[in-house]
């Protein structure tokens, strides 16, 4: 049986999770409890946000970390936040199914564990990918979801996100908040 975050016992489950997830999705999101709440999902997402954050830093120098780590972890936690009321709501209106945001949320939290990757530049597209493939093996042998949903579920989301974050890193260049030297 997989292991799963828990706030608990940080570090241990953490490594355990990122492990089980990255061996064998499938049959981590088919063993994965219904609901549990939002705690354990928040803190294994907060962790998760860390790395990106670190890699933003990488490039600039330590006075800009004191801004960009809370806007990092804040705002993975957000966009994943509405990713979550998305599915939910995208599932209600089309597919007449109702599925917990709590369980919607885990899914997307568990779908971000390869982020420590993050910290090798150039891996970062690679873990792009293997993000959105996770999260769609949850949607679909986690949440009950069809292939063809979860699909759109996943990609419609994917291209918004990533055009907007390409527009705020352009704009964070062009305004000099960032410096890629």
């Amino acid at each position: 049986m997989p292991c799963y975050f828990h706030a608990d016992d940080i570090a241990p489950s953490f490594v355990r999770t990122v492990n089980a997830v990255s061996k064998r999705p499938t049959k981590f999101f088919e063993e994965m409890a219904e609901d549990v709440g939002y705690k354990d999902s928040i803190i294994l997402l907060s962790i998760l946000m860390f790395f990106p954050a670190a890699e933003l830093v990488y490039f600039n120098d330590m006075e800009f970390m004191m801004y960009i780590f809370p806007a990092v972890i804040a705002g993975g936690l957000v966009i994943a936040w509405l990713w979550a009321e998305y599915v939910n709501w995208a599932l209600r209106v089309f597919h007449h199914k109702h599925i917990e945001k709590t369980a919607v949320f885990r899914v997307i939290a568990y779908a971000n564990a390869l982020n420590i990757l993050h910290l090798t530049v150039f891996l970062s597209p690679v873990v792009l990918l293997w993000q959105i493939y996770l999260m769609y093996r949850g949607f679909v042998s986690h949440l009950g979801i069809n292939a063809e949903m979860a699909g759109w579920l996943v990609a419609i989301p994917f291209i918004c996100i990533s055009f907007s974050a390409l527009g705020i890193i352009m704009f964070m260049g062009v305004t000099g908040i960032i410096h890629f030297e």
